[in-house]
């Protein structure tokens, strides 16, 4: 009876090791599946966004998106302004549904404030990051009296400092100066042989006389960690207008 019951003990004993070596195996398989998955797709930033809007505009977004249900808006860049019989902003936000399983996305506000101080969503489009990560874009247009300026003022936000570092490596040599392109958002990465990083940007790099600009800047960071700039897309802000 005694064997019996050692036979049946270590019997136990081996089936929960194999369960045990199971479930390891079991964790390892997936988290090399996301790891894969991740590779090659752009990942928006998804830390705290601190942005200081001008006065003048943050009211204006907070009055817009009062009571405004089913996603939640947080601006990221001013990044454009209209005179009309009032004002129109533009804003760049990170975009999150109320939904059990919330999904995160760019969208491109414009916020209309009349002349009596009230303001509303007039438009509300897809940012897709990806779409201003390829191609050299560099070609400018003129700003129309009644069409979209780069304001003066803009927001600023954190960027974090392995993105700062990567740009400041990247721009150490190149033709147009540093100093007439700022940082404005730091926008997401990517994941590839290094990192790509991309960054929102104004300023001017097509000439001394140029307007300014509102710029989507990728920069690679390759494994050793040395940096350039593999694309500048100028942003055509009348794509997101109503």
């Amino acid at each position: 009876m005694n064997n019996i019951k050692r036979i049946i003990s270590l019997m136990l004993i081996i089936v929960m090791v194999i369960c045990m070596f199971g479930c390891t195996s079991s964790k390892t398989d997936n988290s090399e599946e996301e790891s894969v998955s991740e590779t090659g797709t752009w990942m928006i930033n998804d830390q705290n966004i601190k942005v200081t809007l001008p006065d003048h505009v943050e009211k204006a977004f907070n009055k817009a998106t009062e009571g405004f249900k089913g996603i939640m808006l947080e601006p990221l860049a001013y990044v454009g302004s209209q005179v009309v019989a009032g004002m129109n902003y533009m804003i760049l936000c990170r975009a999150t549904t109320a939904t059990q399983k919330p999904v995160t996305t760019y969208r491109m506000a414009v916020i209309y404030a009349d002349l009596e101080g009230n303001a509303e969503i007039t438009s509300l489009k897809d940012f897709d990051l990806s779409n201003y990560t390829e191609g050299k874009g560099l070609s400018g247009q003129e700003m129309l009296p009644g069409g979209w300026y780069v304001p003066e003022e803009t927001s600023e936000s954190d960027i974090p400092k392995e993105v700062k570092d990567a740009y400041e490596k990247a721009t150490a040599t190149i033709s147009w100066k540093r100093d007439k392109v700022n940082i404005l958002a730091y926008l997401g990465s990517q994941t590839v042989a290094g990192m790509n990083y991309s960054v929102l940007c104004k300023g001017e790099i097509t000439g001394d006389d140029a307007a300014d600009n509102i710029i989507i800047i990728t920069i690679y960071e390759d494994l050793d960690g040395n940096a350039e700039i593999s694309n500048i897309h100028i942003l055509d802000l009348t794509e997101f207008a109503a």
